[in-house]
């Protein structure tokens, strides 16, 4: 029995059978100040307003369960369940977390009162409140909750467990009548104040008059007393009937007080009318359940055409939009980056201009140097800092000339890249050639001042050279000052007083083990340890090691022994003892931790301080996946969650700016990793930022339900070069081999489906609509959604492959096909006929063409070929082989080559089915494909 004198608050522990208003009472007693926890069970189907159940608790009984091989309600077990010394130990623990000395407290759940022995011996001061239902009415409860796969396999159980529950609260009532309270679940709800009364008066309590009503009589569904279901029970387990009176009669003054109605419909003679009429019921209820079954697949089969035409029409807007933009956008981004170079020529010429100020500045203090020797040697470090400012300078100056220049050069190349390309489209383009002569002209105005900025860059290398032999100057007489004998005893001189402070200096010497990183995101605990090692090189002793955060304090253990230390660190005896250990209290948000050590006098000297940052958001980037991006629109997204709160609105901080991010998308790897988490499963977000070139700190910031305001710092910085316009003309450069290998392809196919490569007159049109439709789709991808560098964007998806990606085959969707086809009788499934033309195609491809209708789950299908005088021997000995194997497979071989119309036309001619199909000797069929036909 564990010790409870510091705990003298009252404990009320609530219990009774499931479904017999345990919710209601536990609501009721909280709501008059009874603590009956923090962790509850949330609210579901059973119980809309919450379940009112310490998850603690709840836990712990259903691992006991489990133990023993029971399932989570306790259905059918009666006997005395024993515990093991570990499980008794975490009930104690319990204890400790749940208690609350300032308040009554308890908690609430049914399963308790399978452990009523055990809790009663160790908190021998608990009161117990049993609260008891109708045996018809908790049954008629479980059966509607429809969530207990014992009770659905099993039903007639519930009445056995209903007894075997409320006859256990029997007999641990009459054993400790004054600890227990019962009551009906009515007079809970209609007689609420008599009943705190009672139990103010029976426990010698003080709980709150008033209280707010929680009693709502339409979520006690009892109209099963006007059925003939309590007869039933009545008839044939007459022992429930018995327990229910002795129930009522113990419950007095808080029984449930039937009226004389209610116990002459119980006395009523048992009729079995009412079982066919359950029987029609129940049959009506699962014609109506197919019905509408069947409207639901119609009405998805509906939106999925909805969604995909949608889609489409948003793909064509976003295309026009996106090539309308960089049209316009095309010639102000060249006149842009031109601008720019000159200014930066100007911004060198300035700096150049700067530094011979300078320089002369330092030749004039280099003459006055020369009065007095003394003074010299006081300033010469000074003057030596300066100029090695001033060359790294004039070198910095070179580098940024050099790269103007390369600069330069590079934007010839581009124009000139870009004037070909123009060229070389505006066949197809015309209005390309109105933007192609306004390039060459500004090519040309830029090439004037291209060479007038050549001009200013000889002048400006003529000065560098200049100032360059002004220094050499100046470092030889450095040089020469240097070599001289009061120089050389200067430096010995400083050396002898460098080897003094270094022997008078003693310092901390000091390691941490943990933690490494002071950086704590998504920690959730309240305290940090603390340990390494730390002493003085001094004669001073080290008493005691803390930590400081702001005002708050907190002492350590100081001495623990480390040899490892003392291995390293042998020239000193205190490095043997050195070990510490402390535990700090941690609060969310930044702060500075400050580890200070006692010295023999008593005094506390700082000798390590770490920033501290502490966020119980978990949170982490998806995309981008490299933070090297180059400038235009960068997509983040990712996910990001609370242990405890519901995030109702999250920020992406970048630089002094933000952006809402749209937030709560499904996210069910992170459901699986978190599952306690709230709303994990709905954490992802993203967002589409347009940034220009630099660096970038990325945050996020989360705002709870509570109010509070957390942020999360990404630990990566993002890298946003420029994209300047040869990067956008080698992106440009790609279309075209993309384009040829898109005709190259379908050159082959036409060749392989016709046997013929020049179109006829009336196949001209179709084919130029073609062409200028791949080019589209070469094109599409290239806009102004820059994506990072390194990275392809995917090609334009196709509608039907994208139905294809959405309607994967799997086992599943096999066994729902067979469940549908056996519905039907063999006679109502129609015969359909494949009908496939074969000339030379690849073995292989037509190995799987017709190994895929012969994989059919539909069976009543036939596959009738026709060969057009294929020239290669193995085919025609392929198709005999597979229609001796098959009897469904029909072969006919033609005398002469008709090309494809008359090859099919051929096939078709054997077909005797009530559907034809059609596939293509390169074709697959997915398994389900004549099933979902038929």
């Amino acid at each position: 029995m564990m010790d409870t004198t510091n705990t003298p608050s009252p404990i009320i522990i609530i219990a009774g059978m499931h479904r017999s208003g345990t919710s209601l009472t536990a609501s009721l007693l909280q709501n008059v100040g009874v603590n009956i926890g923090k962790k509850l069970v949330g609210a579901d189907y059973g119980n809309i307003k919450g379940h009112f159940e310490n998850i603690d608790f709840v836990d712990f009984h259903k691992s006991i369960f489990k133990s023993h091989n029971i399932d989570e309600l306790g259905c059918v077990f009666s006997g005395e369940i024993s515990l093991t010394e570990q499980q008794i130990e975490t009930a104690k623990k319990l204890i400790e977390i749940n208690q609350d000395p300032s308040s009554t407290w308890g908690w609430k759940d049914p399963r308790t009162t399978l452990f009523l022995d055990f809790w009663h011996q160790l908190l021998p001061q608990a009161k117990f409140i049993f609260v008891y239902r109708s045996p018809w009415e908790v049954i008629d409860s479980l059966y509607r909750r429809a969530t207990d796969a014992t009770l659905l396999d099993h039903p007639e159980i519930a009445i056995q467990m209903w007894s075997n529950y409320n006859r256990k609260i029997l007999e641990f009532y009459h054993k400790y009548p004054h600890n227990c309270l019962l009551s009906n679940v009515y007079t809970v709800g209609n007689q609420t104040a008599d009943f705190i009364q009672e139990i103010n008066h029976k426990f010698k309590l003080n709980l709150e008059g008033e209280f707010s009503d929680q009693f709502e009589p339409y979520l006690l569904v009892n109209r099963i007393m006007a059925t003939p279901k309590p007869l039933f029970i009545k008839a044939y387990f007459p022992e429930a009937i018995e327990l229910y009176q002795t129930l009522e009669a113990t419950a007095y003054p808080l029984n449930s007080r039937l009226t004389a109605s209610e116990l002459d419909s119980l006395n009523q003679p048992l009729s079995a009318d009412w079982m066919f009429d359950d029987w029609a019921k129940l049959r009506k209820l699962e014609k109506n359940q197919a019905i509408l079954a069947k409207d639901l697949d119609i009405l998805l089969k509906d939106r999925d055409i909805l969604e995909t035409d949608i889609q489409q029409w948003q793909e064509r807007f976003q295309d026009a939009v996106e090539r309308l933009i960089k049209t316009e956008n095309l010639l102000g981004e060249t006149q842009l980056k031109l601008n720019g170079v000159e200014s930066k020529i100007q911004e060198a010429i300035t700096k150049l201009i700067s530094t011979e100020e300078e320089l002369g500045r330092t030749q004039g203090e280099l003459a006055g140097f020369k009065t007095q020797f003394q003074q010299a040697v006081d300033k010469l470090v000074t003057t030596e800092k300066e100029f090695g400012k001033t060359q790294g300078q004039l070198q910095a100056v070179d580098a940024k000339y050099q790269e103007i220049l390369r600069r330069c050069l590079q934007s010839e190349t581009e124009l000139g890249i870009t004037q070909f390309q123009f060229q070389d489209l505006s066949i197809q383009y015309q209005d390309g050639l109105t933007k192609l002569l306004t390039l060459e002209e500004e090519l040309g105005i830029t090439q004037l001042k291209l060479l007038g900025s050549e001009s200013q860059f000889q002048q400006a290398l003529n000065k560098i050279f200049s100032l360059e032999d002004e220094l050499g100057k100046a470092q030889q007489e450095i040089i020469a000052m240097k070599s001289s004998k009061f120089w050389k005893l200067r430096e010995k001189w400083q050396s002898v007083k460098r080897r003094l402070k270094q022997f008078r200096r003693h310092q901390f010497i000091y390691s941490l083990d943990f933690p490494l990183n002071w950086e704590l995101t998504g920690f959730t605990d309240k305290f940090l340890n603390i340990s390494g090692w730390c002493f003085y090189t001094g004669n001073q002793t080290l008493q005691g090691v803390r930590a400081k955060i702001g005002t708050d304090i907190f002492t350590g253990e100081y001495g623990i022994e480390r040899q490892d230390v003392a291995d390293i660190h042998s020239i000193y005896s205190q490095a043997k003892l050195s070990g510490f250990y402390l535990q700090i209290r941690v609060s969310q948000g930044n702060s500075l931790v400050e580890l200070e050590a006692q010295d023999s006098n008593g005094k506390w000297k700082v000798f390590a301080s770490y920033p501290l940052t502490v966020s119980t958001l978990r949170a982490s980037f998806d995309v981008p996946m490299q933070w090297e991006q180059r400038q235009g629109q960068i997509l983040f997204a990712g996910w990001c969650c609370h242990p405890n709160h519901r995030i109702t609105q999250l920020k992406l901080i970048y630089g002094n700016q933000w952006v809402i991010c749209a937030y709560g998308l499904r996210r069910v790897d992170v459901g699986q990793v978190f599952p306690n988490w709230v709303e994990s499963s709905k954490s992802g977000f993203e967002t589409l930022i347009d940034l220009p070139s630099g660096t970038w700190e990325i945050s996020l910031e989360a705002h709870l339900e509570t109010g509070e305001i957390l942020i999360y710092n990404c630990p990566q910085t993002l890298q946003v070069s420029r994209y300047g316009l040869l990067e956008k003309t080698t992106a440009k450069a790609k279309q075209i081999p993309r384009y040829a290998r898109a005709i190259q392809k379908r050159i082959g196919e036409r060749k392989q489906r016709l046997g013929r490569l020049l179109p006829m007159p009336w196949e001209i049109p179709a084919i130029m609509r073609q062409m200028g439709l791949m080019y589209r789709q070469t094109t599409a991808p290239l806009g102004d959604i820059l994506p990072p560098q390194g990275f392809e964007l995917p090609q334009p998806i196709e509608t039907y492959n994208a139905w294809l990606e959405a309607n994967q085959w799997t086992e599943r969707s096999l066994e729902y096909l067979k469940t549908r086809l056996t519905a039907y009788s063999s006679e109502n499934l129609p015969k359909i006929s494949v009908v496939m033309p074969v000339y030379n195609p690849p073995i292989q491809f037509l190995e799987k063409a017709i190994q895929s209708v012969i994989n059919q789950v539909y069976s009543n299908w036939e596959l009738c070929i026709a060969d057009d005088c294929s020239s290669d021997d193995k085919i025609a000995k392929i198709l005999t082989e597979y229609a001796a194997k098959d009897s469904r497979i029909k072969v006919l071989f033609r005398t002469e080559n008709g090309n494809i119309s008359a090859a099919t036309n051929s096939a078709a001619s054997q077909a005797t089915g009530e559907f034809i199909a059609f596939l293509d000797n390169d074709d697959e069929l997915t398994p389900d494909a004549l099933g979902e036909m038929g």
